[in-house]
C-alpha cells in the first residue's frame, strides 16, 4: 500500500503539497463531472504513462490516510481540505517519465479567494488557455490554471472540484488531463470500493510475493487491480485481481498459491503473506482473484512497510 501512494518513489515536498491542497482548500467554480460518471464511461481525467492510480472515497478510507508516513497529513490547512474532500483520483509516474503526480479531486470547497491568494504569492503565475492551445482538452474547466516553477506544480481549481499536476522540472505546463482509459474490468471491479487502484507493472510485487512463499517462478502477470473495503471500525478487507495473458497462467498461479495455503511461519513477512492467502485463490478466465482476511490498521501498515522497499 506504502509503495501505491508513492511514498518512496515520490518525495513530495512540505510546501509543495501545503500550497496545492491550500488552493484546494480556497477554490472558487464549479464543475458537471463526477467521479461515477468516469467509472460509467471508462475513461478518467488523468494523463496516461503513470505506474498506478489510485481511486479513493477519501471519507471512508480517512482512517488509512492518517497511517499514510506524510508529515503534511498533519498539518491543520491541509486537514481541513480532506474534511472537505468526497473523491480523489491520483496517477503516480516513474521518475523516468519526468512527472511527479496527478490529482483530479472532488469536494464542496469554499467559494472565494483562491485568485487572491494565488495572485499575491510572487512563486505562482497564472496561465490562460487560448481556444487553440494544445493543452486544452475534453478535461479542461475554465480557460485558466496557476503554475509555481519552484514547486513545479500547476493547478486548476473549482468550488466542486480540483486538478493538480507536479513535475520534476520548471517548465509550466497545465494540469489538465487527455484522459486515460481504464483497463478491461477495472471500472466494475473498483467502482465500489472505498480504495482501489490499478498496477501497469505488477512484476516486482508480484515476484516478491511468490519469492517469500518460497515458489521464485516467473510467470508474467500484465497488470494488478486492488481494492480495499472497511468491513468494521478499524478493520479492512482487501481483494487483488492479478490479470494475465492467457487461463493457462491464471491456472498455474491459483495453484500455486492455493498449494502455499498450506504451509505456515513464524516469519514476519510470511505471517503478510498468509494474509493474503486466508481464503483459496478463484480463478476466473485470465484472471486470479485473491481476498484477504480482515486486516487492522496496523497490519496494512506492515504490509505497506513489506512492500516499501521494491
Amino acid at each position: 500500500m506504502q509503495k501505491l501512494i508513492g511514498q518512496k518513489i515520490y518525495r513530495i515536498t512540505h510546501c509543495s503539497l501545503l500550497i496545492a491542497l491550500c488552493s484546494l482548500f480556497f477554490s472558487c467554480q464549479t464543475t458537471p463531472h463526477s467521479p461515477e460518471s468516469f467509472f460509467d464511461e471508462g475513461i478518467i481525467p488523468l494523463d496516461p504513462g503513470a505506474s498506478i492510480y489510485l481511486f479513493a472515497d477519501v471519507q471512508h478510507v480517512r482512517p488509512i490516510i492518517g497511517l499514510l508516513n506524510i508529515d503534511e497529513l498533519d498539518n491543520k490547512d491541509v486537514k481541513q481540505m480532506i474534511n472537505k474532500t468526497n473523491n480523489a483520483m491520483i496517477a503516480l509516474f516513474p521518475a523516468e517519465s519526468g512527472r511527479r503526480f496527478q490529482i483530479a479531486a472532488w469536494g464542496n470547497y469554499p467559494s472565494s479567494g483562491a485568485g487572491m491568494a494565488l495572485s499575491f504569492n510572487k512563486d505562482w503565475k497564472k496561465h490562460r488557455l487560448d481556444s487553440k492551445s494544445s493543452e486544452r482538452t475534453n478535461f479542461t474547466i475554465g480557460n485558466n490554471y496557476w503554475h509555481s516553477g519552484r514547486d513545479r506544480l500547476s493547478l486548476a481549481l473549482t468550488s466542486a472540484n480540483a486538478y493538480v499536476a507536479a513535475w520534476l522540472n520548471e517548465t509550466p505546463a497545465s494540469p489538465f488531463a487527455s484522459g486515460v482509459e481504464m483497463p478491461e474490468g477495472f471500472n466494475l471491479f473498483g467502482s465500489e470500493a472505498s480504495l482501489s487502484c490499478w498496477v501497469n507493472n505488477p512484476g516486482p510485487i508480484f515476484q516478491k510475493i511468490f519469492s517469500d512463499i518460497g515458489a521464485p517462478i516467473r510467470v508474467p502477470v500484465d497488470q494488478l487491480f486492488l481494492k480495499l473495503d472497511s468491513v468494521s471500525n478499524d478493520n479492512y478487507e482487501a481483494t487483488v485481481r492479478l490479470v494475465f495473458d492467457t487461463p493457462a497462467y491464471a491456472r498455474t498461479v491459483a495453484a500455486i498459491l492455493g498449494f502455499a495455503r498450506n504451509f505456515s511461519s513464524a516469519d514476519p513477512e510470511m505471517q503478510i503473506v498468509m494474509l493474503f492467502l486466508a481464503n483459496p485463490p478463484v480463478q476466473n478466465g485470465n484472471n486470479v482473484d485473491i481476498k484477504t482476511a480482515p486486516m487492522s490498521e496496523s497490519e496494512i501498515m506492515k504490509i505497506a512497510n513489506a512492500f516499501s522497499s521494491l
